[in-house]
């Protein structure tokens, strides 16, 4: 929005949730070329807890596509982006 070029860089499944969270980076101006889809596997996700009485948080993650060692990443093109 301050006219940077960004890119992400996290691995998704090819659930509904992996298609939802490229899509949103997208419609934010965000490339996620560098985002591989994981066949097969569900998208990380987490569930944030709220109390108000006493204020806490506690969040609840349920593991999911990530990136790996070995993946293929274009570290010139990205530092050059």
């Amino acid at each position: 929005r301050l006219g940077a070029a960004v890119g992400a860089m996290a691995a998704v499944g090819d659930d509904a949730e992996g298609g939802l969270v490229l899509d949103a980076l997208r419609a934010e101006g965000i490339d996620p070329s560098w985002s591989p889809v994981r066949t097969g596997e569900r998208t990380d996700r987490a569930t944030v807890l709220v109390t108000v009485e006493p204020f806490d948080r506690t969040i609840l993650w349920h593991p999911g596509a990530t990136l790996r060692k070995g993946d293929r990443l274009d570290i010139g093109a990205l530092f050059a982006h």
